[in-house]
């Protein structure tokens, strides 16, 4: 197994993230909340957007979060959406508010470690 880090501005982390995730390798995201701050991971288990003719649009990642609620019959229990600025702002069903993301990590198979 080899580990690949993104890290970055918000935008760059959602393209790295966006990338791993299509090729089909596990990506874990880490950040920290505002006030009071709380560093955070948590799996991302897939992307949320709007289709626009054969293109979809993402806004938002789903999350296994291990702090958050059980998933309850879904793939994910949290979400962290992104908007223009950037913005990102964490939904679960106890929580919502802006998190500044640190990095993520992307777990592949064969090969040593790199960094994107």
């Amino acid at each position: 197994m080899r580990t690949v880090e993104g890290n970055g501005q918000a935008s760059g982390l959602v393209r790295f993230r966006e990338r791993e995730l299509h090729a089909g390798w596990p990506v874990i995201i880490g950040g920290h909340q505002h006030l009071p701050v709380q560093c955070h991971a948590a799996l991302v288990t897939g992307i949320e957007g709007h289709q626009h003719d054969r293109t979809c649009e993402p806004h938002a990642l789903l999350l296994l979060d291990p702090a958050g609620d059980d998933p309850r019959l879904t793939g994910f229990n949290a979400r962290v959406e992104y908007r223009p600025g950037e913005v990102l702002l964490y939904h679960s069903t106890g929580a919502a508010c802006a998190v500044t993301p640190e990095g993520a990590l992307s777990i592949r198979t064969n090969g040593a470690h790199t960094r994107a």
